[in-house]
């Protein structure tokens, strides 16, 4: 091994590595407060580290939606494995794709004015069906990160056992980056088959574009996918995009005379929902092949549906509480944005209504989520009206109906929230 890589290795796990993992939300822990303490903890995380004896503590169990995810309990683990998750990626370049990179690409592409056949497929069960077996032999085989950080990986798989038993845990940023890792190769099939000229993958969901029609595509992808990984055939959809005629050819000439004799007045209207958005692809008269396509791009219906369900718990949750100040925090958490402070470079995270769906043209969704609003802070039928007419003053009903989804998408209008504010307004919805 060369001397500069050599050394690299050797200070993987070092304080000052250690140090840099240090998270503005990890300040409030009362070992970082004191600088001589947070050194000697460092210190201390550095030599367990280098004489083999660390061990990762217990996880705490966290209910999201219909899965459980973890999160460490202690924080020398969190920086552990915010280091290991660092090396993972920078050695095999590995990331997770961006989301609304990917809706800005496939929008792109239904824009433009040819047949086109797409896929979209979903994992079961994905982060459950991973092999960890498969990535430790992985690692050691392509010996592209050191025998300490294998050997933390490995005993950091035994932990996992005590509460899975197979596959990673949800909630943890390693679990992503793992992954992306063990998926490398599927990725790379999928993206090579016949046809296919625009693959992309987030976590558990693909969209493939081909120029090809692929009835077989589904059979293909399960003799791809590793291990016990299958296809959730019940969330699987096909559209195709162009004449009729193109795939019901009995002509069999080339240029298919079918074609050429197309009667098809337009293409249908298509719409795809996919990453939290909904793209709508209008009629488009088949023989104007010069007639620009322009997507509508909106939020989709599930995502809708579940922010008007987090609105009626936070509303019944006030039915309990009585506790105004948190319910105006609720709703002007779906309705608005927030800042997220973040050590290092990038500053603030931004987050919210315009920051998770930057792309949305279509304000009907918005527009329809801020008439619910109104119609259930004003509700007074009802069991659920009765009791939401006693609980808020009409000053109180006229604060909450200003609040806009429309406005808080527009105007970008964020504040800064604490973790422990954050903690709070998610609690009734966890």
């Amino acid at each position: 091994m060369r001397e500069p890589l050599q050394k690299m290795l050797t200070t993987e796990f070092s304080k000052r590595s250690l140090r840099s993992m240090i998270r503005q939300k990890d300040g409030n822990q009362g070992i970082l407060k004191e600088k001589h303490l947070r050194e000697a903890y460092l210190g201390w995380l550095e030599k367990t580290i280098a004489s083999n004896k660390f061990q990762f503590g217990k996880l705490k169990p966290i209910k999201v939606g219909s899965f459980l995810a973890y999160q460490p309990t202690l924080l020398g683990d969190d920086l552990v494995l915010r280091r290991i998750n660092g090396i993972i990626r920078n050695r095999y370049s590995t990331r997770q794709a961006n989301r609304n990179t990917i809706i800005q690409q496939a929008t792109i592409l239904l824009e433009e004015n040819c047949p086109k056949h797409i896929y979209k497929i979903d994992i079961a069960k994905f982060y459950e069906s991973i092999d960890r077996d498969f990535i430790i032999k992985k690692l050691l085989d392509d010996n592209l990160i050191s025998s300490t950080t294998h050997n933390l990986i490995s005993i950091l798989f035994k932990n996992f056992g005590k509460y899975i038993k197979y596959g990673l845990p949800r909630g943890l940023s390693i679990s992503a980056t793992l992954s992306e890792l063990y998926l490398k190769d599927l990725d790379k099939k999928i993206s090579e088959m016949d046809g296919v000229y625009y693959y992309s993958r987030y976590v558990d969901d693909m969209i493939i574009f081909s120029s090809k029609s692929r009835p077989s595509i589904l059979s293909e992808i399960t003799d791809f996918l590793p291990g016990k990984m299958k296809i959730n055939f019940d969330k699987c959809v096909s559209y195709y995009v162009g004449c009729n005629c193109l795939i019901t050819c009995e002509c069999g000439r080339s240029p298919c005379q079918c074609a050429v004799k197309c009667v098809c007045p337009s293409t249908p209207q298509i719409e795809i929902n996919y990453l939290g958005y909904k793209l709508t692809i209008p009629k488009i008269p088949l023989r104007d092949t010069k007639k620009k396509i322009i997507v509508d791009v909106s939020m989709s219906e599930n995502k809708v549906r579940r922010i008007k369900a987090r609105m009626v718990i936070a509303f019944l949750d006030n039915h309990k509480l009585s506790n105004f100040s948190l319910l105006h925090d609720r709703i002007k958490f779906l309705t608005e944005n927030r800042r997220i402070k973040t050590q290092g470079r990038r500053g603030k995270l931004m987050s919210g209504i315009h920051y998770n769906y930057p792309l949305i043209t279509n304000m009907a969704p918005f527009i329809a989520m801020n008439q619910f609003l109104r119609s259930q802070v004003y509700a007074n039928t009802g069991q659920f009206g009765v009791k939401q007419s006693s609980m808020l003053s009409a000053q109180q009903k006229n604060d909450l109906a200003k609040l806009s989804f429309v406005s808080g998408f527009k105007s970008k209008r964020s504040k800064s929230v604490s973790s422990h504010s954050l903690k709070n307004i998610r609690k009734c919805w966890q």
